[in-house]
């Protein structure tokens, strides 16, 4: 069997900014896929819904403390709160026209490529999914 990740002696401490980057990946996900024209069932709804919102006020909780040795500028906490925003109102069923998914898809394509390059993240392959 194949193990993946760290090993125990090398593994560290979960920090916020961790979880709120792999929410982050999932919420850009499950985006891609509905401007893709994936089905959005109610599991899906209700999951972009709660990402979508700890995303929001995850970038609240980094805006009103010390941001300290963040890798991640200003804009993008904005942007990642758009997304968000954007996010929960398709998921509530509000229209989407060709403007707003336009809107959608330049923020989405805007985030990836600043993870790539702040966060070298471009190697994973959670960027190619839907």
């Amino acid at each position: 069997m194949l193990r993946r990740g760290a090993l125990a002696d090398q593994m560290g401490l979960m920090k916020d900014q961790d979880v709120f980057l792999e929410r982050l990946k999932l919420l850009i996900i499950m985006t891609k896929a509905f401007l893709r024209g994936y089905p959005l069932g109610d599991r899906r709804r209700a999951a972009v819904i709660e990402n979508a919102r700890c995303v929001f006020y995850q970038v609240l909780q980094h805006s009103a403390g010390d941001p300290g040795n963040s890798k991640i500028d200003h804009l993008f906490f904005q942007r990642a709160q758009l997304l968000a925003v954007m996010a929960q109102s398709f998921a509530e069923g509000n229209p989407v026209g060709a403007f707003r998914k336009k809107a959608i898809e330049d923020n989405v394509t805007w985030i990836c490529e600043h993870l790539a390059e702040t966060l070298g993240v471009s190697k994973m392959e959670f960027l190619k999914v839907a």
